[in-house]
């Protein structure tokens, strides 16, 4: 009698011609629409939060490889401008001028990117060269980078 009963009631809660199991106080199981929409707003939650974190992501690695780019490009033009010998340096490479970087190919070069070299005295020995590089990240801000050394006779 206990198998006949039991199986009444699985025939009387068919759904789309699949037996829904019985619960002992005679409903059926699974999800209510409210556990259902609770369960896909959890999920929405965290894929949003994902989304967001490989954004931020995304955007320190580009700020960093922008950056050191540009720092390899700035040793170079600091390179280049020291490997000139001491009495032509300041002919060469005049205050305020650009230091282009010929080995470099321009797909490399980054977005309004420009090397610039200055001295705090011209005529002075040891001469302090600084050298700038300038670029405008992915995101439109502007960006400088600068280094300093002394060369000497």
């Amino acid at each position: 009698m206990g198998s006949g009963v039991q199986e009444s009631r699985i025939m009387r809660h068919r759904k789309n011609n699949f037996a829904c199991p019985v619960r002992g106080d005679g409903t059926s199981g699974g999800f209510s629409l409210i556990e259902a929409i609770v369960a896909v707003a959890i999920i929405a939650f965290g894929v949003v939060a994902l989304v967001a974190q490989l954004q931020a992501s995304y955007r320190t690695t580009s700020v960093n490889r922008e950056t050191n780019k540009a720092m390899a490009h700035l040793q170079a033009g600091l390179e280049k401008v020291i490997s000139t010998p001491f009495s032509d340096i300041t002919t060469t490479y005049p205050g305020g001028s650009v230091v282009s970087l010929n080995n470099i190919e321009s797909s490399d070069l980054l977005a309004s990117e420009q090397i610039t070299v200055t001295y705090a005295d011209a005529a002075a020995d040891p001469l302090q060269v600084t050298v700038t590089v300038q670029w405008r990240q992915f995101d439109g801000r502007q960006r400088t980078r600068t280094l300093t050394t002394l060369r000497t006779r």
